[in-house]
């Protein structure tokens, strides 16, 4: 029920002075209640479910087998053999002879000679002069000249030469083969199948409800 209350409030006047002066005003408060209702409404719903299903295709599988084969090539090979191979090479060595050689050497031998000098003196104040027979000597250069037997050597190359052993190889090509075993493979079709899920859904009606507050104001 509506119970009438009285409510007041002050509100400022300007006069010559301000005075707060009390108005009231009458008001209503408002009873209310809450109570809960049930709503319903449809509504689809998806069912599923999943099953299994076999899917197939083809496909190329490869099947070998084991082929014998033979297999050649050059190959090389070194031989070898052994030869005499004659060397020379050049050896100093001493030749030497006996010859005849000339020698000759200075040798001094004293000549003296009679010559005839002045010899002066003074005799009473007088010089007087006389010849005076006198013997001079000196020291003559000669040459002596004799042969002389010497032995002469001198170093010449002499040609030696000598038979060795000699291994002497060549490569030589020879063709050799091996067995070779290989795998020959082809395609062969078939056909391979597997289980794969499968999900199948369906669309429901069904009621969904719920609780609804309602509020009920008097």
């Amino acid at each position: 029920s509506n119970v009438p209350e009285l409510k007041c409030v002050n509100v400022p006047r300007t006069v010559q002075e301000t005075v707060h002066e009390e108005e009231c005003s009458t008001e209503y408060d408002q009873e209310c209640t809450t109570r809960y209702e049930t709503k319903c409404e449809p509504v689809m719903e998806k069912k599923c479910t999943t099953n299994t299903e076999a899917q197939c295709e083809v496909v190329n599988e490869s099947e070998c087998e084991t082929v014998q084969d033979e297999v050649c090539e050059d190959v090389l090979e070194r031989k070898c053999n052994v030869v005499n191979d004659r060397r020379c090479f050049n050896v100093p060595k001493q030749e030497c002879s006996t010859v005849s050689n000339r020698k000759c050497s200075t040798v001094y031998a004293t000549e003296c000679n009679n010559v005839v000098k002045q010899v002066c003196e003074k005799v009473h104040y007088t010089e007087q002069c006389t010849d005076v027979l006198t013997q001079e000597c000196q020291e003559v250069p000669k040459e002596e000249c004799n042969d002389v037997q010497e032995r002469k050597c001198e170093t010449v190359e002499v040609e030696e030469c000598e038979t060795v052993p000699k291994t002497e190889c060549s490569d030589v090509s020879s063709r050799q083969c091996r067995p070779f075993a290989r795998q020959e493979c082809r395609d062969v079709p078939q056909q391979k199948c597997v289980q794969v899920p499968k999900v199948e859904c369906q669309e429901l009606n069904r009621q969904s409800c719920s609780e609804v507050p309602v509020q009920d104001c008097q």
